[in-house]
């Protein structure tokens, strides 16, 4: 027998080399990746100074003890201890209060992870998506002057998938907030929501300081084409 030859095989036409189901997967995934990022180190951040707050609260309970010691054998409570116990009920009061922020914070991080992985339903509402994806991107675009929304009305719904709406316009947001961070701005950024036809939905992202538009082109390979850079700022169909 002879040598065998190698045979190409014809690809289906439609799909191209490099856009295969693997690749979608893989795009999908970077995207997802790209939103999660900020989240997880805001998470971070609160937890880290979760632990410090009741660090500090621990400390603070020493003087109530030992003002709580005198009492409970009728001995006579000095000055001075009566005005450390009341300095660390005051601590203790603002050390409570900055928890009670951080556990907020930490349950709508979590709630918005699961809206960027869990499908909330066949139309969610665009108020969630646009909730969750800039809860997700705070950590980012905080930085910058944050986020201002605008178009938003209450009880509007869209058929985008929220799996893919709320990574995709998180990760928009941060890349766009890493690009201005680079200049040194702090100048926020505008998001305009726009409905499209059959429930679509598409976000405007501009911002009043200008940036190298180069710094967003790893996001547009994720995106696939579901994304425009336009001189003014970004579009994104969601």
């Amino acid at each position: 027998m002879g040598e065998r030859e190698d045979v190409m095989c014809p690809r289906p036409e439609g799909l191209a080399r490099g856009s295969g189901p693997d690749d979608a997967d893989r795009s999908s995934q970077q995207v997802l990746e790209e939103a999660a990022e900020p989240a997880f180190a805001e998470l971070r951040n609160l937890l880290t100074a979760g632990q410090g707050t009741l660090a500090v609260a621990r400390a603070e309970l020493v003087p109530l003890a030992q003002v709580a010691a005198r009492v409970r054998s009728a001995e006579e409570v000095p000055e001075e201890l009566v005005r450390g116990a009341l300095r660390a009920l005051a601590q203790l009061e603002d050390v409570l209060g900055d928890t009670e922020l951080a556990m907020e914070r930490v349950t709508r991080m979590v709630r918005s992870l699961e809206s960027a992985t869990l499908s909330q339903g066949r139309t969610p509402l665009v108020s969630q998506i646009v909730e969750a994806a800039a809860d997700l991107a705070h950590h980012a675009t905080k930085l910058v002057g944050g986020v201002r929304w605008s178009g938003l009305e209450p009880g509007i719904r869209t058929s985008a998938p929220s799996t893919r709406a709320v990574p995709r316009l998180a990760a928009a947001l941060a890349t766009l907030a890493t690009a201005l961070g680079r200049e040194g701005s702090a100048a926020g950024i505008d998001a305009a929501v726009e409905g499209e036809p059959e429930g679509g939905l598409r976000v405007h992202l501009t911002s009043p300081r200008s940036y190298d538009p180069s710094a967003l082109a790893p996001f547009l390979q994720q995106a696939k084409g579901a994304v425009d850079v336009a001189p003014d700022g970004i579009r994104l169909d969601l």
